[in-house]
């Protein structure tokens, strides 16, 4: 789930030089990005909608500036948050408050790194295994997926994922999530061949157990003058089955002007009765992200999904996790965007 580096090295350019959105671009909302399209409680996606959508929150005075590409609930308030370029292979622990009406975080606390004691391998997904209480981080630079225990210690386990997908470079392993029955869920960044992505589940012994094909909407650019970034970034199991993908599409063209991000959230149904063909899927939320001249500076590579607490009404909140690169520059952010999810 990590954007290029020269992508963001433009974007900051872009900025630098007071660089404006092109034409076609449109001033973000109040929630801080510009809503492309959204299922509503009388128009749903299998089920789900969007009851709020909060405004995208960063917390640099709390949480270490990083890399961050994946979010996993442990327990209670504690979460564990996956760097794709920390200085050894783990996680960071963060407790994390929301407000109970509106979903949105309120406070983060940074509870320090667990390290493996092995290599950072390009940590991109992360997820808690609610069967075994061990995590599991997917790690794009070989393609694995290892388990781990709480402390970050590695258990010795393995997904078999080299027979499915070959090593491909910085467009492998991103996704990865889990259900309550033990099953790991992950699929690779680009499509494994022509345009179809493969959704590969393993199940409680590690086994391969299932796929189903999944197509990403056609791209909005079609001439790549800069850097570029399309495919999928997460997986997320929720409630009765529904599985949601998170597509993205970034680019920044030559001299950084009109620099974007198209998040798309997808909900689908994998089971028994589809496997192997093409899934079905439904528009949760689109949105777009990008740097302007001064009001806009919104740009956020949204990599992660991660379920938050029950709330007051018995809604939950989905939240998103922006990679900055380290805040390049100081000028982007770690962003968390908070969607109050009906349906659930």
């Amino acid at each position: 789930m990590a954007i290029r580096n020269r992508i963001l090295a433009v974007a900051a350019v872009a900025v630098i030089m007071s660089l404006p959105l092109s034409g076609a671009e449109k001033e973000p909302s109040r929630h801080g990005l510009t809503v492309l399209g959204q299922a509503t409680k009388e128009s749903p996606a299998f089920g789900l909608y969007i009851d709020r959508l909060n405004r995208q929150r960063s917390f640099s005075k709390t949480l270490p500036a990083g890399n961050y590409s994946g979010m996993a609930h442990l327990s209670r308030d504690i979460y564990a948050l996956v760097d794709d370029k920390s200085e050894s292979d783990g996680f960071r622990m963060v407790r994390v408050s929301f407000n109970g009406r509106s979903g949105n975080i309120t406070r983060m606390d940074d509870l320090g790194f667990r390290s493996s004691g092995m290599p950072n391998r390009d940590g991109e997904g992360i997820t808690l295994n609610a069967a075994t209480g061990t995590v599991f981080i997917s790690r794009e630079a070989d393609n694995s997926i290892l388990e781990y225990d709480p402390g970050a210690k590695p258990t010795g386990r393995a997904v078999p994922t080299g027979s499915i997908f070959p090593e491909n470079g910085n467009l492998g392993l991103e996704s990865l999530c889990s259900d309550k029955e033990g099953n790991i869920w992950t699929t690779t960044e680009s499509p494994l061949s022509g345009s179809m992505h493969r959704i590969q589940r393993f199940n409680d012994k590690l086994e391969p157990d299932g796929f189903w094909l999944y197509s990403m909407d056609r791209p909005t650019v079609s001439d790549h003058t800069g850097a570029y970034v399309f495919g999928i970034s997460e997986l997320l199991m929720v409630s009765d089955g529904r599985l949601l993908v998170l597509e993205r599409e970034c680019n920044v063209p030559g001299g950084g002007i009109g620099a974007f991000v198209i998040n798309k959230i997808y909900v689908t149904k994998p089971s028994a009765g589809n496997e192997g063909t093409e899934l079905e899927k439904q528009l949760l939320l689109a949105f777009r992200t990008g740097i302007g001249l001064v009001s806009d500076r919104s740009f956020a590579n949204y990599e992660g999904l991660c379920l938050g607490p029950e709330l007051k009404d018995g809604s939950r909140p989905l939240v998103l996790i922006a990679d900055s690169q380290n805040q390049y520059l100081g000028i982007l952010s770690d962003w968390f965007l908070c969607i109050r999810l009906g349906g659930l």
